[in-house]
């Protein structure tokens, strides 16, 4: 099968487009700014800031809600309730697990 000059050239004109404009998008990912040190030491800041952990339980007491809603809306049985309710446990553990992972790196960085 053979394919027209036309649809070549043009497959050859975007190939060079791509690959001259492939340095300048590289280079905006390096543009100057706050380095990783400095951002995750602001992370660190927020994290344990009284501010951030009211709203974490707050957003925790919404959620918690949302789940119940959701449940009473699916009109589950007491068995699938159960296993809906093991469900958010384990997410909200994983989200823990998550959380304290964070906070060593952050108290390590303390150091």
């Amino acid at each position: 099968m053979k394919t027209p000059q036309s649809v070549r050239i043009a497959a050859a004109l975007m190939a060079c487009a791509l690959l001259s404009t492939a340095p300048l998008a590289m280079a905006q990912g390096f543009e100057k700014g706050p380095d990783k040190h400095q951002r995750m030491q602001e992370q660190c800041e927020q994290m344990n800031s009284t501010d951030m952990q009211a709203r974490h339980a707050q957003h925790q007491q919404k959620m918690m809600e949302r789940r119940n809603e959701t449940a009473d809306r699916l009109k589950l049985t007491d068995e699938q309730r159960e296993t809906w309710n093991d469900m958010q446990k384990e997410r909200q553990q994983q989200m823990q697990k998550k959380m304290e992972k964070q906070q060593k790196r952050c108290d390590k960085m303390a150091k």
